[in-house]
């Protein structure tokens, strides 16, 4: 079945254009909704996979059209899109879970491109699942995920989101980052031990401020190493779902990545 994607833009040519292309590819049935009151709408007969929706908007904003239909489609993905670089947007996409995050003017490769990350993020997490079992077990390692998964999803999440947008400048993000790497590396997994630090570390990528006083300094990564990590999430080169995997494939050894080729194709994409 294709997947069911609402755009919510106020601007007709853009709805009409995003819209279409979409349509040009038989994954996706999609209906277009000018306002969010019409979105709503909608969603009272049809079960979203994804909506992409533009912020500013008369009646309602697009963040605040999403909080709504999260309310009866609470596993709805969504793709954030605005043309206006306001200073709280960003971190308002990343309070409601957005998935992705679009500066207008995009060219429509990067949208398609934004769209099927999203959208094929349960395929993301067999196939990456299926590797690293693999990898694992190998290593005689226990597979047991012991921490939240759920607030481990919104703070990788939220990094990407918040690199995407903007809202995490280069040394913020990559403060974020070390400070996540602790997490990962406190279990022999890289899963981490608790939601507690998970939660604490959601916090300041929230407040970024906080994160450039803080006299904590990363000191697991070389500003190099990082920046060009970096520069690939905000090109949007790199799936979101495989930036969980980012603690995991930069520690692996050559030993490792000669034996798991699949794994070094990995590694090649986000540290290589």
């Amino acid at each position: 079945m294709p997947w069911v994607v609402c755009v919510l833009e106020d601007d007709a040519d853009m709805r009409e254009v995003l819209a279409d292309v979409l349509e040009q590819d038989d994954l996706y049935s999609v209906h277009a909704a000018p306002s969010p009151g019409r979105a709503l709408q909608l969603a009272e007969k049809l079960q979203f996979d994804l909506v992409v929706a533009d912020v500013r908007m008369a009646e309602m904003d697009g963040i605040e059209c999403l909080v709504e239909l999260r309310k009866s489609q609470p596993h709805l993905r969504s793709i954030v899109m605005t043309g206006y670089a306001s200073e709280d947007t960003p971190g308002r996409a990343i309070r409601v879970e957005a998935e992705d995050y679009l500066y207008k003017p995009f060219r429509l490769n990067e949208f398609l491109t934004s769209v099927r990350h999203v959208l094929e993020t349960r395929k993301q997490q067999a196939m990456y699942a299926g590797l690293l079992s693999a990898y694992h077990c190998s290593r005689q390692r226990a597979t047991q995920v012991d921490s939240p998964e759920a607030w481990r999803d919104r703070v990788f999440r939220a990094f990407y989101v918040g690199v995407r947008s903007g809202w995490l400048k280069s040394q913020v993000a990559m403060e974020a980052w070390d400070r996540l790497e602790r997490l990962e590396s406190s279990g022999e997994d890289f899963t981490g031990v608790s939601s507690a630090g998970y939660q604490k570390l959601l916090d300041l990528v929230l407040q970024p401020e906080q994160l450039l006083t803080s006299p904590f300094r990363p000191d697991r990564v070389t500003a190099q190493e990082f920046g060009a990590f970096y520069e690939r999430v905000k090109q949007g080169q790199i799936p979101p779902e495989l930036i969980k995997l980012g603690p995991l494939l930069r520690k692996l050894d050559s030993v490792s990545l000669r034996e798991f080729p699949d794994l070094k194709g990995l590694y090649d994409q986000t540290w290589g």
